[in-house]
């Protein structure tokens, strides 16, 4: 029986992070994954923005519990690099930690994707009926998730394993709302002065939030 051992969990890291995936460019991660399931026999479906999902069956004793989604994203920040389409990610181990030559390591969502591909590999887990969802360009907009057809997925209970805080647990998840502002902004020069701050205010925010400020 083949346990989802830590050491798989980081073999399947290290093949993710030979295959560039920065946003807008899944196709051939997407690639990975849809081979990953024919060879484990399992169903899947891709759909037309590259997001993938597995399906594994439930085991005996679990055939009536509700399904359970595994969600991660498979695109990355891909930081410094001149080409990162066709880049791979060189890892090595310093002290104890994994880091990335010249780049970000991509464990940002690569290691929790690395978790459920292990946990799809594994016939040691009694579980439901599990769907591992992977989607695409979570990085810059979360468009591969937005488009999702209400019919991609059958599961309702979702764990997502794309988390901030190492060996914690949320109860709960944040969704996204991105909202487009057009400001005109006049712009008043003064002798010797090249730089210019723009400041947004905001008052009577109730939750976490972030600004980007593109200034074209």
């Amino acid at each position: 029986m083949q346990q989802p051992t830590a050491e798989r969990v980081l073999s399947i890291f290290r093949e993710l992070n030979q295959i560039p995936r920065p946003s807008h460019h899944e196709g051939r991660v997407a690639d990975y994954l849809c081979q990953f399931a024919q060879r484990l026999h399992l169903a899947y479906e891709r759909d037309a923005e590259n997001c993938v999902v597995i399906r594994k069956p439930a085991t005996p004793g679990y055939e009536s519990s509700d399904p359970i989604v595994l969600l991660n994203h498979m695109d990355m920040v891909c930081v410094g690099m001149a080409d990162p389409l066709n880049t791979p990610i060189e890892a090595y181990v310093d002290n104890g930690w994994m880091k990335a030559r010249g780049t970000s390591l991509g464990a940002d969502n690569g290691i929790g994707l690395s978790m459920a591909l292990a946990v799809l590999e594994s016939d040691s887990i009694e579980h439901p009926a599990l769907e591992v969802i992977t989607t695409t360009n979570e990085e810059d907009g979360m468009t591969g998730a937005a488009q999702l057809s209400k019919d991609f997925l059958r599961g309702r209970k979702v764990i997502n394993l794309d988390s901030e805080d190492y060996d914690t647990i949320t109860t709960g998840a944040a969704g996204a709302c991105l909202q487009f502002h057009r400001i005109p902004i006049q712009h008043t020069c003064w002798v010797g002065v090249h730089v210019w701050w723009p400041c947004i205010l905001c008052w009577r925010l109730d939750s976490s939030f972030s600004i980007i400020l593109a200034s074209r």
